[in-house]
């Protein structure tokens, strides 16, 4: 029985060593380098795997079992198969996660400092961090909170990138040499609404080298949408 055993074992592993090997191959002739984090048997054709890329965003993907042929997973799918539907809900929650605390711990330590715009709130502890874009109509939304936001955390701290374009650059950089100039904070907050109606002039002559270093660093950390939240 234990001869048994140590053959099963053995030959899981041999098949594990494959497919990875095979999985970095086929991304290899697409001239992408991956890492293979773990692979997970479905069936008797298909596995579910989670690759690294070198940036260390984790993907989840599907994969024929002999790690030769695969398929990006973008949302989680819907299985006949109870057993399958949990593996893929688990793996894709267990990859946004790591994902999630690594793009807030690439945000918090390689951000300039002066991107920040700081806001003292009211509450004794906790911390909120926004990146949003003057032109996402989503990041207006959520900067409508920011007077509640002052109540439950002692500090909000918002950055302002340009994702979406020329003019998201530009409006970014107003921001930040208009910014300057304003000591009160309900002043800062009446501004920044100002700027999410439209109501703030651009200059054309502003430079938008420090806004593109936001965005940088933004891109590098991972994150692929705005708003973007950190709470700590």
């Amino acid at each position: 029985m234990k001869r048994i055993f140590i053959f099963c074992v053995t030959s899981l592993l041999l098949w594990s060593s494959d497919v990875k090997e095979n999985i970095i191959k086929t991304f290899k002739m697409e001239e992408i380098d991956v890492q293979v984090v773990k692979i997970k048997e479905l069936n008797s054709g298909l596995s579910i795997a989670v690759i690294q890329q070198n940036n260390g965003v984790r993907i989840p993907i599907f994969a024929t079992n002999d790690g030769k042929n695969v398929m990006g997973i973008a949302e989680p799918l819907i299985f006949s198969n109870d057993s399958y539907q949990d593996v893929m809900r688990d793996t894709y929650k267990e990859v946004m996660e790591y994902n999630k605390q690594r793009s807030d711990k690439a945000i918090l330590e390689n951000l300039d400092k002066n991107a920040w715009v700081s806001l003292k709130g009211n509450a004794k502890s906790g911390s909120i961090y926004l990146i949003l874009d003057a032109n996402c109509r989503y990041c207006k939304q959520e900067f409508s909170k920011v007077d509640q936001m002052l109540k439950d955390y002692k500090e909000v701290k918002v950055v302002f990138c340009g994702l979406l374009g020329l003019n998201s650059l530009q409006k970014a950089a107003q921001v930040y040499q208009d910014i300057k100039s304003i000591t009160q904070q309900k002043d800062k907050i009446a501004y920044l609404k100002k700027v999410f109606s439209g109501g703030v002039k651009i200059s054309d002559k502003l430079s938008t080298d420090f806004v593109q270093k936001i965005n940088q660093t933004v891109v590098d950390a991972g994150i692929t949408g705005v708003p973007y939240m950190i709470i700590k």
